[in-house]
C-alpha cells in the first residue's frame, strides 16, 4: 500500500473513532434513566463496544512517533509536540471558557484547575494525557523492542491496579472520580507502548488475519458487557470505564485489527471517504464536538416521546452534531483559504 493510501486509511480509523467519542458523549443522556431499565441497558451495553477511541488516538500516536526525522534533541523533540496539542486545545479552551461565561456557568477562580485537567473543554483529559506521554516520548522511544514488549504487560498491570485499586480503596474524592482518574498518564501508557512497537514494523506482514482479531474484538467486548453488570448495581462509572481490564483488552484487539486490516484495504470511497475526511480532522472535531452536543440534545428534548426512546435521541443526536461541526470545519477551511497556519489552530491540520 502507498504512502498516500497508508495516511488515508489511519484517517479512516480516526473517524470511525470520532464517531465512536460522539457517540460516547451523547449516549450519557440515557445513563439518567434508572439501572436496569431499557435506556440505560442501551447504554451501558453500547459503551462496551465504543470505548476504544482514545486508546485508539493513543496508539496511533505511538505507532506513527517514529516516522519522519527524529529530533536531533530531546528538548526538540518535546518542544514541537507540545506545540502540536497546546495550541489547539488552548483556542478551544478559550472558546469553552466564553460559551460558559455567556451562560453564567464559568467561576474565574477555578479556570486554572479546570486547564490544567482537562474540564475546561468538558472532555479535554485526553489533551493532558498526551502532553504528559509527549514530555516523555522521546525517551520511551528510545526503548528497545525487547523492553516495549515486557513494558506493555507492566504497564497494563499499573494501570489496573490504580483503577481497581481506587474502587477497592473506598477512596471518594476528586481522584476516584472521572475525569481525574483517568488524567495520570500510566493509565492510557499501555496503548502508546502498543503503538511503538506495531510503528518499528518488527511484527511485519505476518501479524495474522484480520477475521480473528475481528473476533477476538468482539468476544471482548462481550466479556467486557459481563464485567459491567458485575459493577451494577451502583458502581455506573466502572461499568462503563475505558479502563477496566476488559475494556482495555477490547482496546487492544480493535488496535490489532486495524494494524491487520491496513493490507486490505486499496480503494478508499463512500463512507470509507467519509471517515477519511472525519479522520483528516479529528483533533477539530475532539475538541469541538461538545460545544454543539448540549445544544442538539437540548433541540431534541423539545420533541415528544424521543427523549424516552434512547436509541434513536442518541443516533440523532450524534449524525446531527457531527453535521453541524463538519458545516463549521468546512466554513472554518473557506474563511482562512487554505492557511495551513490558522487551521493548526483549531486542529484541522
Amino acid at each position: 500500500m502507498g504512502k498516500v493510501v497508508r495516511n488515508l486509511y489511519w484517517d479512516v480509523w480516526k473517524g470511525l473513532a470520532i464517531v465512536a467519542v460522539v457517540t460516547i458523549h451523547a449516549c450519557g443522556s440515557a445513563l439518567v434513566f434508572p439501572e436496569g431499565s431499557a435506556n440505560s441497558t442501551f447504554a451501558i451495553v453500547l459503551r462496551q463496544f465504543i470505548n476504544f477511541p482514545v486508546a485508539l488516538f493513543v496508539f496511533l500516536s505511538g505507532m506513527f512517533a517514529l516516522h519522519g526525522t527524529p529530533a536531533t534533541a530531546y528538548l526538540a523533540g518535546v518542544k514541537a509536540r507540545l506545540k502540536r496539542l497546546l495550541a489547539p486545545y488552548l483556542v478551544w479552551a478559550a472558546v469553552y471558557a466564553c460559551a460558559k461565561v455567556l451562560m453564567g456557568k464559568l467561576v474565574v477562580a477555578d479556570l486554572p484547575e479546570m486547564l490544567v485537567t482537562g474540564t475546561v473543554t468538558s472532555v479535554g483529559y485526553y489533551v493532558i494525557v498526551m502532553l504528559q506521554i509527549a514530555l516523555l516520548s522521546p525517551a520511551l522511544e528510545r526503548l528497545s523492542y525487547g523492553a516495549l514488549k515486557l513494558a506493555i504487560p507492566v504497564s497494563i498491570v499499573a494501570s489496573c491496579t490504580f483503577t481497581y485499586g481506587i474502587r477497592a480503596s473506598g477512596f471518594d474524592g476528586a481522584w476516584s472520580h472521572f475525569p481525574y482518574n483517568a488524567l495520570p498518564f500510566f493509565l492510557w501508557l499501555p496503548f502508546y507502548l502498543a503503538g511503538l512497537v506495531f510503528g518499528r514494523g518488527e511484527l511485519g506482514s505476518s501479524f495474522g488475519y484480520w477475521q480473528a482479531w475481528l473476533a477476538l474484538a468482539i468476544l471482548s467486548a462481550a466479556v467486557s458487557v459481563a464485567e459491567a453488570y458485575m459493577w451494577l448495581p451502583g458502581a455506573v462509572d466502572l461499568a462503563i470505564s475505558q479502563l477496566k481490564l476488559s475494556s482495555m483488552i477490547t482496546s487492544l484487539c480493535v488496535c490489532a485489527l486495524a494494524v491487520a486490516l491496513a493490507r486490505t484495504w486499496t480503494i478508499l470511497s463512500g463512507w470509507r471517504w467519509a471517515m477519511s475526511w472525519l479522520g483528516a480532522r479529528s483533533f477539530y472535531f475532539y475538541l469541538s464536538h461538545m460545544l454543539v452536543l448540549g445544544a442538539v440534545q437540548g433541540g431534541l428534548r423539545r420533541i415528544p416521546g424521543v427523549e424516552a426512546l434512547q436509541p434513536a435521541f442518541v443516533g440523532a443526536a450524534v449524525i446531527i452534531t457531527i453535521v453541524i461541526c463538519a458545516v463549521g470545519a468546512i466554513a472554518f477551511e473557506y474563511l482562512v483559504k487554505g492557511r495551513r497556519t490558522a487551521l493548526r489552530w483549531v486542529g484541522i491540520a
